[in-house]
């Protein structure tokens, strides 16, 4: 979708007033979802003190605790930029559709 904005931006509307300002918003838009989409793709990493005290029961628990919330947050980062994706995209096509027709 980058490549269409990218594309749209430098030909379609090229002499556009109103088009090249909101396109330019959308591309930029699209370059943090990109970011926040990667650190979803990020490893988890483990915690080196883990290992050494596999003997506390309490260390398991809090690694676990730490895993289910950092896959609560990816989860939640994937929601946001599911809906924001969505939301670009139909304000793109939107936008075409209005340039066309005008």
């Amino acid at each position: 979708m980058i490549a269409v904005l990218l594309f749209s931006y430098n030909f379609i509307f090229k002499e556009s007033r109103i088009g090249r300002p909101i396109v330019s918003v959308e591309i930029i838009l699209y370059l943090f979802l990109t970011v926040a989409l990667l650190r979803c793709l990020r490893d988890f990493g483990l915690d080196e003190d883990y290992f050494h005290k596999q003997d506390d029961p309490n260390a398991k628990q809090a690694y676990e605790n730490a895993f289910h919330d950092e896959i609560a947050f990816r989860y939640a980062i994937l929601r946001v930029c599911n809906t924001l994706i969505i939301a670009v995209t139909l304000l793109f096509a939107v936008l075409l559709a209005f340039y066309f027709i005008l």
